[in-house]
């Protein structure tokens, strides 16, 4: 019911959006106050933390800026070979997952 709702194109964005907040305070889901970090899925098992991956995203930022497309390719295959998917051309900025 909810996707059909919101899927009506005779809403406004602004009264499916008021819609959507009053099924989240309805059923408790918090969906307005997740962020895409929260929605991340870190097996217990990985090898390697938020941090690391922050830390090489970083790097890899500033080598594409230098322009040094090797170095930023092998950072995105380092953590390719951790099992971080590497998410580019995400328009609000770099995202990444863990694969599982």
């Amino acid at each position: 019911m909810l996707e059909e709702l919101l899927a009506d194109k005779q809403l406004g964005q602004e009264a499916r959006l008021m819609t959507l907040a009053q099924f989240d305070t309805a059923l408790g889901l918090n969906l307005l106050d997740l962020s895409r970090a929260d929605l991340r899925v870190r097996p217990a098992d990985a090898l390697v933390t938020e941090a690391e991956i922050e830390a090489r995203l970083a790097q890899r930022k500033e080598a594409r800026a230098a322009k040094d497309f090797a170095r930023s390719d092998a950072i995105r295959d380092e953590l390719i070979g951790a099992g971080v998917e590497v998410m580019d051309g995400d328009p609000i900025g770099w995202d990444w997952r863990v694969e599982v």
